[in-house]
């Protein structure tokens, strides 16, 4: 039963995060013929999550993957999970002690889908988290210890049908920065589906690609970008050459010289992109031909292996020296989400292609 729902329940979690569209051509023959594959796909299937816990990198995909040395290529390994299907992870701090967090579904005999949230404080042994109501949406992190080595900022996050609350291990405390959010277009309070850090506040936003370098707020909605110091982000411009936004990463990389560069990893409808961005300002950088921003695609191999509309990009991790880029990819069709989903990974300077992890 629990394989049976695997697509079922990724697909919606997919499309509840961004949507799906596009044609189904086979793109793995394309990959093939440019490049040679890893034949030992060491993370595969629906990745919605992928989080920083304890010095290790952890991902979500029906299973829990750890990855030790994630400065390298592949080598996930198969992690202790709680019962049911792990369909989101989120890691941060309490009162001084760091959880990693699983969010789980499962059906049963009746064909009734019950989910639960489950904390664990060494990533091996889970129990389940008390204290929350309504209907479980989604859980994330800040990913504040990634983006500016605050660790103790470093907070998880879970939304229900009635709001936000910010776990605390075994418990969980009702979040009302989310108030914030306003309403929707039908009048209902909207709910948070990220958070950032940024200047030493924590922002909310009621989408999935919402990111921070520690000083500027990013916000991808359709093929624009919001940025600013604080919400509401009123800044927005329109980025060439992406699809609808679904991830999105904000990286600021420090040069020999000591200026900072700036850089927006987008993951999308039909795959991933970059666009540089200014750290002064946390402006898009506009094209030199054209005046406007215009995305790129990162690394080698890029349009053939998560791109050409057939997968979308529901989740981006990039490390915080840069030293690897990971993007999963969930296919649009039930063929692709049982057979060709997974992790990609490529490392800037060491290994500029794309591949399986």
């Amino acid at each position: 039963m629990e394989n049976r729902m695997t697509v079922r329940v990724f697909c919606l979690l997919a499309a509840f995060l961004g949507g799906c569209g596009g044609n189904a051509d086979g793109i793995f023959s394309a990959i093939n013929a440019e490049t040679k594959l890893s034949s030992n796909r060491t993370a595969p299937g629906n990745i919605l999550s992928i989080v920083q816990y304890r010095g290790a990198l952890y991902a979500a995909g029906g299973k829990i993957y750890r990855k030790a040395d994630y400065t390298k290529e592949g080598k996930w390994l198969d992690s202790s999970k709680p019962d049911g299907l792990v369909v989101r992870l989120a890691a941060g701090y309490s009162e001084g002690e760091e959880y990693l967090y699983a969010l789980t579904a499962k059906t049963d005999s009746s064909g009734t889908e019950t989910h639960k949230l489950w904390y664990s404080a060494d990533a091996n042994s889970w129990k389940e988290v008390s204290g929350i109501t309504g209907t479980p949406k989604t859980i994330f992190s800040n990913h504040a210890v990634s983006v500016t080595n605050l660790a103790q900022e470093n907070c998880a996050y879970m939304t229900t049908s009635e709001g936000t609350y910010e776990l605390q291990g075994l418990k969980a405390s009702f979040e009302t920065t989310n108030d914030g959010l306003g309403q929707d277009e039908n009048g209902k309070k909207k709910l948070a589906l990220a958070a950032a850090y940024a200047n030493g506040e924590m922002y909310f936003a009621d989408t999935a690609a919402f990111a921070s370098d520690g000083t500027y707020l990013f916000r991808g909605d359709g093929t624009k970008i919001s940025y600013g110091t604080a919400t509401p982000l009123n800044l927005s411009v329109e980025v060439e050459g992406i699809s609808t936004i679904m991830s999105l990463w904000a990286h600021k990389t420090k040069e020999t010289d000591g200026t900072f560069t700036g850089t927006l990893y987008i993951g999308t409808a039909s795959g991933i992109k970059t666009v540089p961005y200014s750290t002064d300002t946390g402006a898009p950088e506009p094209n030199p031909d054209t005046g406007k921003p215009k995305a790129t695609s990162p690394g080698n191999a890029t349009s053939t292996a998560l791109g050409n509309g057939n997968y979308e990009v529901p989740a981006v991790f990039v490390t915080a020296g840069e030293e690897a880029v990971y993007a999963s990819t969930v296919g649009i069709t039930a063929t692709q989400g049982t057979k060709k989903n997974g992790l990609w990974g490529y490392y800037p300077g060491v290994r500029e292609t794309w591949d399986w992890e």
